[in-house]
């Protein structure tokens, strides 16, 4: 018997592995995602070199940027000659005055693509909106891509939520209904009866934290060990702790309602009736004399 819970504890686990790495795989989609958006700085064109040092002070300090960095205008105009091969001199470019080119880099996460907004508002405050490079259409088109991912990440786990308080009620109630076939087949004492009820409440314990905390030891695990580098949401191990404990209360459930209707069938049952003693024979209507 401890040979096939430890098995139903396995097959558990197993499906809880499975559901924390569809996870993962649209995690690690949608971090592919940000890391191609973010690498795509946002471009302010200032002309003062004051002003664009202020600029790079103040945004450093914005919650979504993760670096800032300035590029005279004499630079990046040398870089795009030399990667165009145009015949243009350095003599004829001093001649211009070139802005500088302030490259605004966003953190990958979600919480920097939600603050892109107020980031582009605080810019735009030292900056004219035509001097601000934000490309609107690539974000735009990946953030509706990221959008529609936590849209259907959410769908499919509950989904998968549902399917798995399903399978592990079936599972746990399959193996009681196991064990209660044995018991008539063997020898019971008092002390059997206590071990048994022990053994009960340690399983349904073990069956409802003993899974879910594999799952995300193992995340946390590869993590440390730098194996992967996506992080899961936090949500995720909470819904799958959730449903082990829903499904233990359900199989609780089940079980006490068994119980009572089987006492329930017990009290219904017709007593067992004596028979009645036979007449004597000698008392028979026909032996008696008529007065």
């Amino acid at each position: 018997m401890k040979l096939h819970f430890t098995f139903l504890l396995l097959i558990a686990a197993i499906m809880l592995i499975g559901w924390t790495i569809v996870n993962f795989a649209a995690a690690d989609y949608a971090q592919n995602r940000l890391d191609e958006l973010t690498s795509y700085p946002l471009l302010a064109y200032v002309a003062d070199s004051t002003a664009a040092v202020e600029l790079t002070d103040i945004l450093i300090m914005h919650p979504a940027v993760d670096r800032v960095s300035v590029q005279s205008g004499f630079d990046a105009s040398q870089e795009l000659i030399e990667s165009h091969a145009l015949n243009i001199s350095a003599d004829l470019l001093s001649k211009f005055n070139l802005p500088d080119i302030v490259h605004i880099h966003l953190k990958s996460a979600h919480s920097a693509i939600e603050q892109r907004d107020s980031l582009l508002v605080l810019i735009q405050t030292r900056v004219h909106p035509d001097d601000v490079e934000s490309h609107p259409a690539l974000w735009e088109r990946i953030s509706r891509e990221l959008h529609l991912i936590k849209k259907h990440s959410l769908y499919l786990n509950g989904f998968i939520a549902v399917l798995m308080l399903f399978l592990v009620v079936f599972m746990r109630l399959n193996y009681e209904n196991w064990l209660a076939r044995l018991r008539p087949l063997r020898k019971r004492t008092v002390v059997d009866e206590l071990r048994e009820k022990r053994a009960h409440i340690r399983h349904i314990v073990m069956m409802m934290f003993v899974p879910p905390a594999l799952s995300p030891l193992l995340y946390y695990l590869l993590l440390y060990l730098n194996k992967i580098s996506v992080f899961l949401e936090w949500w995720v191990f909470v819904l799958q702790l959730l449903v082990f404990v829903i499904a233990s209360v359900v199989v609780i459930i089940s079980e006490q309602t068994s119980k009572h209707s089987e006492l329930l069938l017990i009290d219904d049952a017709p007593e067992h009736q004596e028979p009645e003693p036979e007449r004597s024979k000698n008392n028979s209507p026909s032996d008696e004399t008529l007065t």
